[in-house]
């Protein structure tokens, strides 16, 4: 028959560090293996409260100071991932043109980063983004552009419909960008070279430029593109008639008519097109000879909060640039086509990085790999501290986007708040185990992992109870009888860091001697 023991462990230690004495002397036989039998414990509720004494992180790029107003509230270690998210979304739609171009063009990313190459912590990161001012012309990494022409031709500078057909189909010519529009501050504009009437004026002409949510469905022979796919857009159909504004499928006619739009002008001086995404704004403008800028679209517009959680990437919530013709090239050719993509980084040096000459009211946003000082401000040493820096005040100077010089700011302290693994470790300090970890790629003391967290197992007030289903016993390394009057563990996360905890926690142990 063999020997069984069964051990309570007990701590009230903040980070589950167990070192209990028992008066009586615990035999333990060589040969003897040990298994987990149950943990209990209570997770530390909040890593950090946010309320009116912390709440402010405040950023600069050159533009003036922006302020982040952190969401109220108490966040646990699995709630901080929404924070960061919140950060991102909240930096994003404070950009603006409205001092200068420096903000125009430009996205934030925030991010933990626990998993890179060489890392020897987790670090909180906030960077700045510029990608190129694509057009027609841009080429990405591979060589080829960036658009799908259905039905189009680009000669240069020039886009338009590849025969002189009319057909009020929206699926009949279009093109669209393979790159979402930016989520910070950016724009797409199209310039009218040439607008000329039909001769019957009930057949259709002109065109749409517009972002969307249903790129695929532009060329869907079956599921057609509709006016209802058009979550934004300007619409010109005649050179008589006005421009129209599109939201959500719903168009309104605007005040203003086309001015400039035929050979018998200078091209540079034609009626030129945007919708740009501006502080949180969906703003559709038209700037026209000689010096007149009318918005006709000014919605507010804000991405969910999930399309932060990898800013960069594109998400069913995502705007695509895309272009509908009406009419061949005898009636509609545009050219100026430009747009911000939400990339990360300029790949190449494209000569699409400014607008065609114009004599009209629209300025150039700051290109590619401007020079930029980006600054982190936080209000209080506690929110410094929770987010890794050093320095309340944080500057540094990149070239965004360009690939070697990164406008990054990353924290010199481990940002360890975040359990990336989502389980945990039980490990013991002072009974040798043979048991091996590959995170740290050595033996370790570990008796079990726990494959569950407070959180996946729906328990509530951050508690965690688990028992095992079966006891898994492995080998203690002890070649004589260890007479033991202490044991020591810990709890720890898959990385073997520490945890917080609050509270007693609690762990239960079964030893069994060798089989006699």
């Amino acid at each position: 028959m063999s020997d069984l023991k069964l051990i309570k462990l007990i701590t009230n230690d903040n980070n589950a560090i167990f070192d209990n004495q028992f008066r009586n002397e615990i035999y333990i036989k060589p040969n003897s293996q040990i298994a987990l039998h149950s943990v209990s414990m209570t997770r530390e509720p909040a890593k950090i409260i946010i309320d009116d004494s912390n709440d402010k992180i405040n950023f600069n790029i050159g533009g003036g100071d922006k302020q982040i107003i952190l969401p109220h509230g108490s966040y646990n270690e699995h709630q901080i991932a929404d924070l960061i998210d919140d950060i991102c979304r909240n930096a994003n739609r404070q950009l603006s043109i409205i001092n200068g171009n420096i903000e125009h063009g430009a996205v934030i990313k925030t991010q933990i980063d626990a998993s890179s190459p060489g890392l020897m912590f987790p670090q909180f990161i906030f960077e700045l983004h510029r990608p190129l001012f694509t057009g027609l012309n841009t080429l990405d990494a591979a060589g080829f552009g960036d658009t799908n022409l259905h039905n189009c031709v680009v000669n240069g500078e020039l886009i338009q419909k590849n025969t002189d057909t009319i057909s009020g189909l929206f699926t009949s010519a279009n093109m669209n960008w393979e790159t979402p529009l930016i989520k910070g501050c950016g724009s797409y504009r199209v310039r009218i070279n040439t607008l000329v009437d039909n001769v019957n004026p009930t057949d259709a002409n002109g065109f749409i430029m517009g972002l969307t949510k249903s790129p695929e469905k532009l060329t869907d022979a079956l599921n057609g593109f509709r006016l209802a796919d058009v979550d934004f857009g300007l619409i010109i159909t005649s050179t008589t008639v006005p421009y129209g504004s599109i939201k959500d499928g719903v168009m309104t006619p605007s005040a203003i008519q086309p001015v400039r739009f035929n050979n018998s002008t200078p091209d540079n001086t034609h009626d030129y097109l945007e919708l740009q995404y501006n502080n949180g704004r969906m703003i559709g403008t038209v700037y026209q000879h000689p010096n007149l800028a009318t918005e006709i679209l000014n919605e507010p517009f804000l991405y969910p909060k999930e399309s932060y959680i990898n800013v960069l990437e594109q998400d069913e919530h995502s705007l695509f640039p895309f272009i509908i013709f009406f009419a061949g090239p005898s009636r509609v050719i545009l050219d100026g086509v430009r747009y911000h993509p939400n990339k990360g980084f300029a790949e190449i040096v494209s000569p699409d990085i400014a607008i065609p000459d114009t004599t009209l009211p629209i300025s150039n946003p700051a290109v590619a790999g401007t020079q930029t000082d980006l600054e982190l401000n936080f209000n209080t040493q506690r929110l410094r501290k929770f987010f890794g820096f050093d320095r309340i005040s944080n500057t540094i100077t990149g070239a965004p986007s360009l690939p070697g010089f990164e406008t990054i700011l990353l924290s010199s302290q481990p940002f360890t708040v975040v359990d990336f693994s989502d389980i945990y470790m039980v490990e013991l300090l002072n009974i040798p185990l043979d048991s091996y970890e590959g995170f740290s790629e050595q033996r370790k003391n570990i008796l079990a992992v726990v494959p569950v967290n407070e959180n996946n197992v729906n328990q509530q007030n951050f508690v965690l109870q688990y028992e095992a289903s079966n006891q898994n016993f492995i080998s203690i390394r002890n070649e004589s009888t260890l007479s033991l009057r202490n044991i020591r563990a810990r709890i720890v996360n898959s990385n073997m860091k520490p945890i917080d905890t609050d509270g007693l926690s609690h762990i239960v142990l079964l030893i069994k001697g060798p089989k006699e």
